[in-house]
């Protein structure tokens, strides 16, 4: 049997699915501490400009002191929509891009 674990991650890259598909159990570690520079909320795209991040405003008081299961996203902000333009943008023209969009 094999087990293995990863903390959550915003857009997680394709090794973590392979992870948990070549697993037998898999288990979120989602009571961890939130690092702040850390990919729970954020990742990298490619652009035509270069790297572009993407973050999730998080709302962050006292963030140290409450483990990931219990942190809230800051929806006051248009992140959402912001994130998929950017997306749309750099990847509309990428294969399979409607299939999935």
């Amino acid at each position: 049997m094999i087990i293995s674990g990863h903390q959550p991650s915003y857009l997680p890259w394709y090794g973590f699915f392979e992870k948990i598909h070549k697993s037998d159990v898999f288990v979120f570690h989602d009571k961890a501490q939130f690092e702040k520079k850390g990919f729970l909320n954020r990742n990298r795209i490619k652009t035509s400009q270069g790297v572009s991040w993407l973050t999730v405003p998080m709302q962050m008081k006292n963030y140290k002191e409450i483990p990931l299961n219990k942190l809230k996203i800051d929806n006051t902000q248009d992140w959402e929509r912001k994130h998929w333009k950017t997306i749309r943008i750099n990847y509309s023209n990428a294969p399979y891009f409607n299939v999935y969009k």
